[in-house]
């Protein structure tokens, strides 16, 4: 829909609405006319009777109810309605300072700082109407959007008569449109439940928004009913779960508002049946609130920020206490507020939160959205992994601190026999199993002609270590004679931070992250320690800035990297090697099983990884059949710590 349509469309809606207001003869015409502002004309606008009545009754209401009474300190300069923006994010409106003009209208705060008086109402007009025919990210969009009807009462003293019934006819519009649409999208919520309930809260002299009150009630229970649908549709847009969770928190004060009897008025009364509706539902908003909350903290790198999204650069933030994180928390304050502390490095480093029973599970899983959050604990100061693999992609972020090392998609090139493969399926998980001392999760994806990706991720949480490492296997690779000879060329790919650098070792072929200090010890396990020994597995950093490694095998391959993320053993003293499998006592190929050996100083472990199955094989003293093995290892006394076993399985023989 292009702009000249939305705009005289938006005029039909809006029009019928101004002759039907009432005048006496004691409110008069006090302003005949009066300069537009923003603009560069210095032309006057005559303001029509209807138009005063309607400032006049809009104003009355709006000192009788204010938002703060509402909601709270978080009203303070509009804040709530800047709730999980990031303004680098957003286009079009993509205008820091529009953004927070409109929330601080929307809030009654004050709008007279210097920073708005360069404020150009055209443009902004101009992006509204952009913004409400966007079509790309429907969830932005009507977030942007429930700001700006939120700020329609305040927005009376600075638009022309003409422009602000196009504004609201605009956002009735898109809202109409999203009614008949897919009730547990997150868009769905906002542009239909709380656009449609701030309207009619905020605009109550309008017929037209007054109605929206029950439609709107209505959006918002069809939403909040089906909560397991409507957490995973928003863990699908993992970038904007806190758009989601603003909204659902901002529709929860407005239910308690409206329970509390803080609108009655000559154009609003609540009914029994409609109050019983609303606590009904403001109980569901609740108990969804509590669910994106946990998964909103799980996302969350230690300054606060979202993963997979590029740090901020605006000037706002999520993390002061009148900020999301802490208003959130306050749903159940022994849960989140601890966990919100450790995430932000305000608990003691050598607390150990891991034991402490009333922080959420460390392993956020959510299989319907395809998305991970591996935590040692809930001290983001420990490192954090974030997996999100719906679909053919998958995207992988490592953060430790402040500090992010990894984020971004994962992307793995396949060659056979010089035949560039290509994936057939979506990734799948496979496997997941996490306890005190791990979490490890696998993931499969097929690809042309047979072969397949075993994704492995594990997390040692106490140590601090993460393994990733891709599996190419065949799907019938010991029943054709010549599939053990076929040429595997493997590369795969992850994006570096703008924040770190990856630096080399001297000769070695160690990588470490590097920031301010160092960050994370990166170690390919396939690869020989020097440079300068011959090795089928390659560290770089390629043009693109990202991290890259290839590797090279016959039949099938296994190519794992170790990145340490313990700074304590950054300087000491290590060292890898890749160990001698055998079966029957004869040594088995690397297309059949591999095994290694970690050890920084007197910390060690084993990793033992089987391509298929076969009897029982040793290595290292040990002999088992088994997918995979990790443990640590204690030289002292040459005992074991088992860490993670994954049984065999017959899915590749």
């Amino acid at each position: 829909m292009s702009r000249q349509s939305a705009k005289s469309s938006t005029a039909a809606i809006a029009s019928p609405e101004r002759p039907s207001m009432q005048i006496s003869k004691s409110q008069g015409l006090d302003q005949p006319t009066r300069q537009l502002p923003g603009t560069s004309s210095n032309v006057d606008s005559p303001i029509s009777p209807q138009w005063v009545t309607l400032r006049k009754q809009i104003a009355q209401q709006r000192k009788s109810t204010p938002i703060k009474k509402i909601f709270g300190d978080s009203a303070k300069a509009g804040e709530l309605y800047r709730w999980g923006i990031s303004p680098a994010n957003f286009s079009p409106l993509d205008d820091e300072i529009f953004i927070e003009f409109l929330s601080r209208l929307a809030a009654d705060a004050s709008v007279t700082a210097d920073r708005f008086r360069a404020l150009e109402f055209a443009r902004l007009t101009g992006d509204l109407f952009e913004l409400a025919t966007f079509a790309g990210d429907e969830l932005k969009q009507s977030s942007l959007l429930a700001i700006a009807a939120a700020a329609l009462p305040g927005l009376l003293k600075h638009l022309d008569e003409p422009t602000w019934w196009e504004w609201l006819g605009t956002i009735q519009e898109l809202r109409e449109g999203w009614l008949d649409q897919d009730a547990s999208h997150p868009a769905y919520l906002i542009a239909t439940g709380e656009i449609g309930l701030t309207l009619s809260l905020t605009l109550q002299p309008l017929p037209s928004c007054r109605r929206m009150f029950e439609t709107s009630l209505s959006s918002i229970a069809r939403w909040a009913e089906q909560p397991e649908r409507c957490v995973c549709s928003a863990l699908e847009h993992p970038q904007d779960v806190r758009l989601v969770l603003a909204s659902v928190l901002r529709c929860h004060s407005w239910l308690a508002a409206i329970l509390s009897a803080q609108f009655a008025s000559e154009h609003f009364s609540l009914n029994k049946r409609q109050a019983k509706q609303i606590r009904k539902t403001s109980d569901q908003l609740h108990e969804v609130a509590r669910e994106l909350t946990t998964w909103m903290l799980a996302l969350s790198r230690g300054d606060g920020s979202t993963a997979f999204v590029p740090k901020p650069d605006g000037r706002w933030g999520d993390t002061r206490t009148t900020g999301l994180l802490r208003q959130a928390a306050q749903l159940d304050p022994p849960v989140f507020v601890p966990a919100t502390d450790a995430l932000l490095g305000q608990t003691p480093s050598i607390r150990r939160l891991t034991w402490m029973t009333s922080l959420p599970e460390s392993l956020m899983h959510h299989e319907g959205a395809k998305l991970a959050c591996l935590l040692p604990d809930w001290d983001a100061r420990r490192g954090r992994v974030f997996l999100d693999y719906r679909g053919k992609e998958f995207h992988f972020e490592m953060a430790t601190g402040k500090t992010v090392l990894l984020s971004g998609r994962w992307k793995t090139s396949l060659h056979v026999d010089g035949i560039q493969l290509k994936p057939v399926t979506d990734w799948e998980l496979t496997c997941e199993y996490t306890d005190d001392d791990v979490h490890y999760l696998e993931f499969e994806q097929s690809y042309d002609d047979g072969f397949a990706v075993q994704r492995q991720v594990a997390l040692i949480r106490e140590d601090r270590c993460c393994l990733i490492a891709d599996a190419i296997v065949q799907t019938d690779y010991r029943n054709a004679p010549e599939n053990s000879e076929r040429r595997i060329e493997y590369r795969s790919m992850i994006p570096i931070s703008d924040s770190v650098t990856l630096t080399s070792q001297d000769d070695l072929t160690e990588m470490l992250f590097k920031s301010k200090t160092s960050q994370g010890l990166l170690l390919p396990l396939a690869a020989d320690e020097w440079t300068t020994a011959p090795s089928s597995q390659r560290l770089s950093v390629n043009d693109e800035g990202e991290l890259q490694w290839t590797d090279r095998g016959v039949g099938q391959l296994f190519s794992p990297l170790w990145i340490d993320l313990n700074k304590k053993r950054f300087s000491s003293k290590r060292t890898w090697r890749q160990l001698t499998v055998a079966e029957q006592l004869e040594p088995v190929p690397h297309s059949t099983a591999s095994a290694f050996r970690i050890q920084s100083e007197a910390s060690q472990w084993i990793l033992y990884r089987s391509l298929h199955e076969g009897g029982p094989r040793s290595f290292f003293g040990k002999q088992m059949i088994v997918d995979f093995f990790a443990a640590r290892f204690y030289a002292h006394d040459q005992s074991w710590e088992e860490l993670v076993v994954v049984e065999g399985s017959e899915d590749h023989e």
